[in-house]
């Protein structure tokens, strides 16, 4: 099934130098499949392992892929807001260059694209350590609690249609942006939230960043900020 959308994949990257190009390879044959209009912006964010070296030359190659450079690590949540407001595509959304998440999964969101406008995917199983787990846990039950969101994995993989990220301004500059567009797409907007389950890969390279105590905290003052602006 093609898709009549154009589509855009950001892929985000933090001395991802090992895996990046092999997410790249696998991800362009499953976006030609899906649509003859596509592109993929990376997001290098301040990466020191060689991450830049590989972003240019993998769009040398093809000139369907495109970089943007961080000259320094501004973290997830500013690496999401410059992907999101660069990104050209009706379709638009985030896998990360780790390799965890396998782009053939996008297809599932083909038979339901003119019926929603949110599509999330979320991991059954994570393999998470105990702390990300109540980290990961915390998270769910306090966007619950304060936005009446029922999902069921804020921070996984989405992609959104272009005129969510049109329609708000993100203020959040954490892995909070996600939590901020899904929450204000939904009860402002009236966008329609599709969820597919997701296969969790694990790592062949590189180190998680996602639950350091920095990334932990900015995301928590984000909460209870974007809570107090409702």
């Amino acid at each position: 099934m093609n898709s009549t959308f154009s589509w855009c994949v950001i892929i985000l990257a933090y001395n991802e130098a090992a895996t990046l190009e092999r997410v790249i390879a696998k991800t362009i044959p499953v976006l030609e499949s899906i649509t003859p209009r596509f592109s993929i912006l990376i997001v290098n964010d301040g990466s020191t392992d060689g991450t830049r070296e590989v972003s240019d030359a993998l769009v040398a190659a093809d000139q369907r892929v495109h970089v943007i450079h961080h000259d320094t690590n501004r973290g997830i949540g500013h690496g999401l807001r410059s992907g999101y407001a660069n990104a050209e595509g009706d379709i638009v959304g985030m896998i990360p260059a780790d390799g965890q998440f396998d782009p053939e999964e996008l297809k599932g969101f083909l038979p339901e694209l003119d019926g929603y406008d949110v599509f999330s995917s979320y991991r059954k199983e994570r393999n998470y350590t105990a702390v990300r787990t109540l980290v990961t846990t915390v998270n769910r039950l306090l966007i619950k609690w304060f936005f009446g969101l029922k999902i069921r994995d804020v921070n996984w993989v989405k992609f959104y249609k272009k005129w969510i990220l049109n329609t708000i301004d993100i203020q959040s500059i954490s892995p909070m942006v996600e939590t901020e567009l899904v929450v204000k797409s939904i009860r402002f907007h009236g966008a329609r939230l599709l969820e597919r389950e997701s296969t969790y890969h694990p790592r062949s390279a590189g180190k998680a960043r996602g639950a350091s105590f920095r990334h932990v905290f900015r995301s928590l003052l984000d909460l209870f900020t974007f809570y107090r602006s409702l």
